[in-house]
């Protein structure tokens, strides 16, 4: 007897005759549950109830070996382009390819991670080309319900998000208005969402609007993500603090805020000469809340994110330029790029990159990072990074961090 449920934990039982001999798509895991697709039908299987060797196909027989042939190719937890992003593949990297979905492959990297890449950017082997491509148009045809790019928006503000549907289930979060999510269901009156960082929330229907999204459009990003070069691309500058928000005040009273603003609009500027495509979190002294920053990066499904500090602590004997990332795989490349690169224009104290649990980083499912230009709390270093002259090379230095990541 098989286990099939709408929930992990959840109980549904079905006939051993019936799931005996399929062959069941994981599309993710969870603590000893398998969330799979049959018939068109997506739940929670009991993963001891699933034989490990034929889990997505990944058993010798059923195989395909595929090479990348996209540089920077997104893997990702689920298999839409909203989905969080994993890892960065690089150019003709080796995957075991599990399974097919709708123009996804389910696979696994040379390393042992496994998620989905765009079909489009995998070339298969020559021996099992063919019957890959079979088993992607079988599989297309058997799903009855494709979620695959479809997006939840809050149509209301201060929106519960619970571990599971009903009212008595926990409360993990809010959100606001204009607040999107990957779409992953619909039991009864409640939608089942991802959210940004990857975390799965379920919110009552009545404020929630589902949306499919332009197909055209979303082979259109994903081919723009993939393209060397930084021309073409969408990057979201994001001018830390403003408005009620002054960030922090140097003891000559210059703040934080005015001083990301400015720097922020040169990048702008000097983006947009190579041909760049800039998203501004703020233009003016305008408070613009956490979760905003980070939507507005997620809907635009930006190829870049990149927030501007200025630092500050109590001694006022610190220096230096420092960046912070939140996912190894995905942001701390970008980080690094852009750290030595700025540090080159600028010549300050160069205090390295880190890890930072960060809202705007882990809340993002772009590669991301927070950069701090600079102590303002330093005598010295604050009158220098007021200057127009520095925080040109300090833009500079962000746009060639860009040229680097990019690849020219």
């Amino acid at each position: 007897m098989s286990i099939f449920g709408k929930l992990p934990g959840c109980r549904q039982l079905s006939s051993a005759k019936e799931r005996k001999a399929a062959v069941l798509p994981i599309i993710k895991e969870q603590q000893g549950w398998d969330y799979i697709e049959y018939e068109g039908k997506k739940g929670w299987a009991s993963a001891k109830y699933i034989d490990i060797n034929n889990k997505n196909g990944d058993s010798q027989q059923n195989q395909t070996n595929g090479t990348t042939v996209a540089v920077n190719l997104r893997l990702r937890a689920l298999p839409n382009l909203q989905s969080n992003v994993l890892n960065l593949l690089p150019y003709n990297s080796k995957v075991t390819i599990l399974s097919s979905q709708s123009g996804w492959y389910y696979v696994k990297t040379a390393q042992g991670q496994k998620g989905w890449l765009s079909a489009q950017f995998v070339k298969v082997s020559q021996v099992r080309e063919a019957q890959a491509k079979g088993e992607a148009v079988q599989n297309s045809k058997k799903s009855t319900q494709d979620d695959s790019g479809t997006e939840a928006v809050l149509t209301g503000g201060g929106v519960n998000l619970r571990e599971a549907p009903g009212l008595s289930a926990a409360v993990i979060g809010e959100g606001e208005k204009g607040s999107r999510f990957t779409y992953l269901g619909r039991q009864g009156t409640w939608i089942h969402v991802q959210q940004a960082n990857g975390k799965q929330a379920w919110i009552a229907a009545d404020y929630v609007s589902v949306t499919k999204k332009n197909s055209a459009k979303s082979a259109a990003t994903e081919d723009r993500h993939l393209k060397p070069g930084l021309k073409g691309k969408t990057i979201v500058i994001d001018p830390g603090h403003g408005g009620k928000d002054d960030g922090t005040t140097g003891p000559g009273d210059h703040m934080e805020k005015t001083n990301t603003l400015s720097t922020a609009l040169i990048v702008k500027q000097k983006l947009e000469e190579s041909g760049v495509h800039v998203v501004m979190t703020r233009t003016s002294d305008r408070f613009i809340p956490l979760s905003d920053r980070t939507r507005i990066s997620n809907s635009d499904d930006a190829d870049a994110y990149i927030s501007i500090h200025f630092n500050s602590e109590s001694t006022g004997t610190s220096k230096g330029i420092m960046s912070f990332y939140y996912q190894q795989q995905k942001d701390k490349q970008l980080a690094n790029s852009v750290q030595s690169s700025v540090i080159k224009e600028t010549g300050l104290t160069n205090r390295g990159v880190h890890f930072g649990n960060l809202f705007v980083l882990r809340n993002n499912n772009q590669p991301c990072m927070l950069i701090e230009l600079g102590f303002l709390s330093n005598k010295q270093e604050e009158k220098m990074v007021m200057t127009k002259a520095y925080q040109e090379n300090a833009a500079e230095g962000i746009v060639n961090g860009l040229k680097e990541y990019f690849g020219g």
